[in-house]
């Protein structure tokens, strides 16, 4: 892994209720951040894993929030997404 901010870009949520994984590539990161898109509104996004919910989560992003996840080895297959409303999109990047 090469050393510097790389951008995953922009991660659309299209309906509410229904999780999307952050990614399917493999890439080890020792940084994520995620912030959930200002035109979102007054849409929440809820980070968490595979059984993320608007009940069971790690983050809840408001417009313009972020949440970011460091270790030595993250794996960004293992974070998945959720809205209360449907469009919602977030931006990542990770190092």
């Amino acid at each position: 892994m090469s050393d510097g901010l790389k951008l995953l870009g922009k991660i659309d949520i299209p309906t509410a209720g229904t999780r999307v994984q952050l990614t399917t590539t493999r890439l080890m990161a020792k940084s994520i951040r995620i912030e959930a898109d200002e035109d979102n509104g007054a849409g929440i996004v809820f980070v968490g894993d595979a059984t993320v919910s608007g009940d069971l989560y790690a983050a809840r992003l408001a417009a313009n929030e972020s949440f970011t996840i460091s270790g030595s080895a993250i794996d960004p297959r293992t974070i998945w997404l959720d809205t209360d409303l449907s469009g919602s999109d977030v931006q990542v990047s990770w190092l």
